[in-house]
């Protein structure tokens, strides 16, 4: 019983001695048995637990970091990475003891979730066995340079919080492929479409499309509004009353960036059609589709997905607003029947994709003066023998009212031998050969 006591006492004077002798900030509280350990930095206000997941060291350790106090800021700094309390030589120590081998943390480590405590830069750029990162973040944050430029296992990375994000130089290997989550974050989503346009990056960001609808039943207008994808919607009844029709409108909520739907935007539940399911029925006590009663679509500058409006059968007029080059995708309106007109209001390059309408209905098709739009509906016309009309750009005649002794010049103003298909010049007025 002496020499456990003196034992003990032995054990109780070296702890004192090492606490009085040490010179870290961090406390560290140990759960062996369940292979955890909690380290409380006050003067930093961070604290950190490092674990075995599932509680057991087989399948790999997580780090947890947090403020000690919530309501204060909490940020890293040299002097904490340099702490013999530091999870990383804190760890070296331990795995000796326990296994009587030295392993690190950062070989080990497979999950990171990090709330509200700022970084440093390369911090966990050697931890190349992360395989999940989980940041959560109140306000506005920076993912410091270099952060996790050296990982190569990284399959997840979860940013969570509505706060403004701020991408630094090289966060990532830019080479892997990976899943960035960005929730409903606007900010966090364009931070990282930026980041990976100029890096060439390989990761995929995954968005939870947050469509937020203003109502004014009074008028029967429902605008919708997409930070993520940069789209703003409205869904009205015609003349504000429903019953001639619906119409929507689609344009950018910031004119200056691209706009585009996707996938994601059309299942979300506040995506026009569902949400003008939900409101029929309850403003009238039957649920009636958007597909079945919009006869008028405008859009501006927004990129559409193949085959958006194929099933919504009663448009009649449709008018594509576009300052740049843009494509009618695939199958747009390829089950409309009550087509009546549609005005491409541009100046740039049309593409045509396939089967774009039901090609067995006369409808017009009003292009303005953009000859690059009237030649590309002509080549669809003969591609797929196609009922509608094309009007003629404004300002030009058929090359056919021209006399056959009147000389014809190019726009280059050169003489023109061969008439191939485009824009001539005769007696200083326009014509066009198809």
């Amino acid at each position: 019983m002496k020499r456990i006591l003196l034992f003990t006492i032995a054990m109780f004077s070296l702890l004192v001695c090492r606490a009085e002798a040490s010179t870290s900030s961090i406390v560290v509280t140990a759960d062996v048995d369940n292979f955890r350990w909690t380290g409380e930095d006050a003067t930093n206000n961070i604290k950190f637990v490092l674990g075995g997941i599932d509680g057991r060291p087989d399948d790999g350790f997580f780090i947890t970091i947090e403020p000690l106090d919530p309501s204060k800021p909490a940020a890293f700094t040299q002097s904490v990475l340099a702490d013999e309390n530091y999870w990383e030589p804190y760890f070296r120590r331990v795995t000796k003891e326990l296994a009587g081998q030295e392993m690190t943390a950062q070989n080990n480590v497979k999950q990171l979730t990090v709330t509200n405590v700022a970084l440093m830069a390369g911090q966990f750029s050697d931890y190349e066995n992360i395989k999940t990162v989980t940041l959560n973040n109140d306000g506005d944050f920076t993912i410091a340079d270099n952060m996790f430029s050296d990982n190569d296992h990284l399959d997840d990375l979860y940013v969570n919080g509505n706060g403004n994000v701020t991408l630094g130089s090289n966060i990532v290997m830019n080479s892997i492929t990976f899943t960035v989550h960005v929730g409903s974050n606007a900010s966090a989503y364009n931070a990282f479409n930026d980041y990976k346009t100029a890096n060439s990056a390989k990761f995929i960001i995954e968005a939870t499309s947050c469509i937020n609808v203003t109502a004014d039943v009074d008028n029967f207008r429902w605008t919708g509004e997409d930070a993520i994808h940069n789209i703003k919607f409205v869904l009205g009844g015609i003349d504000g009353r429903p019953d001639d029709g619906f119409f929507i409108t689609i344009e950018p909520l910031d004119p200056s960036k691209p706009a585009a739907f996707t996938q994601g935007m059309l299942d979300d539940e506040n995506y026009w059609e569902p949400y003008f399911k939900r409101v029929t029925k309850e403003l009238a006590g039957q649920e009636m589709t958007a597909q079945n009663n919009v006869k008028q679509l405008t859009v501006t500058n927004v990129a559409l997905m193949e085959g958006q409006f194929s099933d919504y059968d009663n448009i009649k007029t449709v008018t594509l607003n576009y300052d740049d080059d843009f494509t009618i995708p695939d199958n747009l309106f390829s089950d409309n029947s009550h087509l009546k007109d549609l005005y491409v209001n541009s100046d740039a390059k049309v593409v045509l994709g396939n089967n774009v309408f039901m090609n067995t209905i006369a409808f017009k098709v009003h292009v303005g003066d953009n000859l690059n739009a009237y030649f590309a509906f002509c080549d669809y016309k003969d591609n797929y023998n196609s009922k509608f009309i094309v009007d003629v750009p404004t300002g030009i005649e058929k090359i056919t009212n021209a006399s056959s002794s009147e000389k014809i010049y190019d726009l280059s103003g050169r003489r023109a031998v061969k008439l191939g298909k485009g824009v001539y010049i005769v007696n200083g007025k326009k014509y066009f050969v198809k």
